[in-house]
């Protein structure tokens, strides 16, 4: 169901004066948004919460399953992963590292929006599912996560690799879309370059290298042209449907390679498979953008202004 054009390759054009003319070969291109579309999976908006990193696993479980199933409208809970998260760590954050959402999904899996509604504009540490929901969720862990890059540990400097870039590409092609942990320019800028055609994430403009502020999102599909003309990948944020295009935005490779920290996907669980967990992250939660903050971000100009709100704001 994925919208996918096949690169065609042609050498030569015979014009109407008889010469031949080289013609450059089209972009190569994946779009999940179709999928999700017909899956009945609107983006959402996290509101005031810092829980982007449980937004974005979930959608790719929602995506996943509906995938699997081919049922339409698929609602998981974000408050039951923010919750079942905590109890696994043994602390009250609102929104965590992908690992430790990860294992609080692998422990306890995943409900119904309808059995745990979500609160997007305040968060309950006391808020948490009965030992009945649990059992609920963890008959729902039908997928593991598999991580194409792991969280950088201190001191390990962030970005992708070439290849890190293929394996992203090669799971889009698989028709699955992956998640990642961003870092945005705080107090300096994010500047935008047309790429095959798109206003697309370029760069980050950092007063320090320290200058940033974490964000997770996925990424969804993704078009490559030529070495000289490069490529962008489609990212889904959690800000709702009035946020960029429609919920989404770009950015070019190269912003990818050196702005993401860690990125995986889910894959079906073997029966008869004994599910290795993320190693656990206790260093504080880092303040992730609010998407009230985001909203804010010029997106179709030259140049993007990033205001960063003080914690707890």
């Amino acid at each position: 169901m994925k919208t996918k054009v096949i690169t065609t390759i042609v050498l030569f054009v015979l014009s109407v004066t008889g010469k031949f003319y080289a013609v450059a070969p089209a972009p190569t291109k994946v779009d999940l948004r179709t999928n999700i579309t017909n899956f009945n999976i609107p983006v959402k908006s996290q509101g005031s919460r810092n829980t982007c990193s449980v937004y974005a696993s979930t959608f790719l479980l929602e995506y996943e399953a509906a995938r699997a199933s081919n049922q339409k409208g698929i609602d998981y809970s974000e408050d039951y992963l923010n919750a079942v998260t905590d109890i696994v760590k043994g602390s009250k954050d609102d929104g965590d590292f992908f690992n430790n959402v990860l294992n609080g999904y692998l422990k306890f899996g995943t409900v119904d929006e309808s059995d745990f509604p979500t609160d997007t504009k305040s968060y309950d540490p006391n808020k948490l599912p009965s030992d009945s929901l649990l059992n609920d969720g963890k008959a729902n862990v039908k997928y593991v996560p598999v991580f194409i890059k792991s969280i950088p540990a201190t001191g390990e400097p962030w970005g992708l690799s070439d290849e890190n870039i293929a394996q992203i590409i090669a799971q889009l092609d698989a028709g699955r879309p992956v998640a990642a942990g961003w870092r945005l320019a705080k107090g300096g800028t994010i500047e935008n370059s047309k790429v095959l055609g798109v206003d697309a994430w370029s760069k980050n403009v950092m007063k320090t290298p320290l200058d940033f502020v974490g964000h997770s999102m996925a990424i969804v599909g993704y078009a490559k042209g030529t070495p000289s003309e490069g490529g962008y990948f489609i990212i889904r944020n959690s800000g709702g449907a009035d946020w960029g295009d429609k919920g989404y935005w770009y950015c070019t490779f190269d912003f990818a390679k050196q702005n993401i920290a860690d990125v995986f996907y889910f894959k079906p669980k073997p029966r008869d498979l004994r599910v290795q967990l993320p190693r656990p992250i206790y260093q504080p939660v880092p303040h992730y953008i609010h998407l009230n903050t985001l909203r804010q971000i010029p997106l179709r100009t030259k140049t993007n202004v990033i205001i960063l709100q003080k914690p707890g704001s």
